[in-house]
């Protein structure tokens, strides 16, 4: 099977997705448009700085969104320059995207940024199969509302795992920093000042 039956399978695929009626529809609307701007997800990468305990975790998601939205958005969708599914009015895509209310979405297609930014959102250092389930979802999402190709979806997956790696040596470095230390600042200093104590006497 060629790339674009592949494509054209998934998206016809996209009728079953309608035929769960109003609510999954608008379920899945409200999916698609979270990742949009990747402005839910900054959001809680900000929200996560602001408790000590999790504030490497923020630290991680913020890099990690960053680098993951220049390499889809800027350099991958520039350098491939592929159409939306839904820009030749002749294309049985373009047929699938109005049924599925003709979402609005610009920019080139390849490859999908909402998912390499949901990709980013759910990852560990330790990588979990459950992981996975919100970026199917949003794949899914861009999906059967006609605004990406299955294949988009699939070359976001190394994309987001890609931008999360990338940014693993600032992310190391700047978690020696005080502020993202999961301890209060005096025991913060102790755990250092025993740390160099053995250090010495090794």
């Amino acid at each position: 099977m060629g790339l674009f039956s592949f494509d054209a399978a998934a998206a016809a695929a996209h009728r079953l997705f309608l035929a769960g009626g109003p609510f999954l529809t608008a379920l899945m609307r409200l999916i698609t448009t979270s990742g949009n701007a990747g402005a839910v997800f900054l959001a809680l990468s900000l929200v996560l700085l602001i408790p000590r305990h999790t504030r490497r975790r923020g630290l991680l998601m913020l890099l990690s969104l960053a680098v993951s939205a220049l390499l889809a958005n800027v350099l991958l969708k520039n350098v491939f320059a592929r159409e939306r599914p839904f820009a030749d009015p002749l294309s049985p895509f373009y047929t699938y995207w109005r049924e599925a209310e003709s979402l609005a979405a610009s920019g080139f297609s390849f490859p999908s940024g909402h998912t390499a930014a949901a990709i980013v959102v759910t990852s560990r250092r330790s990588i979990a199969w459950t992981a996975f389930f919100l970026p199917l979802v949003m794949g899914l999402s861009r999906v059967c509302f006609g605004v990406h190709y299955a294949s988009d979806v699939l070359a976001a997956i190394p994309v987001g795992l890609l931008g999360c790696m990338a940014t693993l040596p600032l992310h190391a470095a700047a978690c020696r920093l005080a502020f993202f230390s999961p301890l209060p600042p005096r025991e913060a200093l102790r755990q250092n000042v025993r740390q160099r104590m053995r250090t010495k006497a090794a």
